[in-house]
């Protein structure tokens, strides 16, 4: 797996009461009193040390496949994401599982990131491209920026 990093609002992960879709797409977001998703120390996520790490207030891969999830269950939320890849990077952000066991990844609801401009990546379908949900729907602007620039 290429290694990702990703931050959500101020450099953190952020949840916050959901507001009419129409709303939210045309204006970022004011986080002010957002809690964060994950603490740093992990007090509230399940997940594998070696495949996650804060560096620098920034929630990042150690470049192990692992997955994170947040311990809590939430619904009617609004994520607020911000994340830069490596070249071919392929990754995602689940945002709905009804399991998290063996069988996770077929009972999922992911936000595709990827480096759309990646070699590996060019010929994939428009309903597996960045900021789209995977396999369901094509997202509603191109959301990639070259490698190593922050996205969000």
């Amino acid at each position: 797996m290429k290694k990702i990093i990703l931050a959500i609002a101020i450099g953190l992960a952020a949840i916050a009461p959901a507001t009419p879709a129409a709303d939210a797409l045309k204006t970022h977001p004011d986080t002010t009193g957002w809690a964060d998703l994950f603490a740093a120390d992990f007090s509230n996520a399940a997940y594998s040390p070696r495949s996650w790490a804060w560096k620098d207030g920034v929630l990042s891969s150690q470049g192990k496949d692992g997955s994170i999830w947040t311990k809590q269950q939430y619904e009617n939320f609004m994520l607020d994401l911000e994340f830069k890849l490596e070249t071919n990077s392929n990754s995602g952000v689940f945002i709905y599982s009804t399991d998290t066991g063996k069988s996770w990844v077929k009972n999922t609801v992911e936000i595709q990131l990827l480096d759309d401009a990646g070699p590996k990546w060019t010929s994939l379908p428009p309903n597996q491209k960045c900021a789209g949900i995977f396999g369901h729907s094509v997202p509603m602007a191109t959301a990639v920026k070259p490698p190593g620039e922050w996205i969000g």
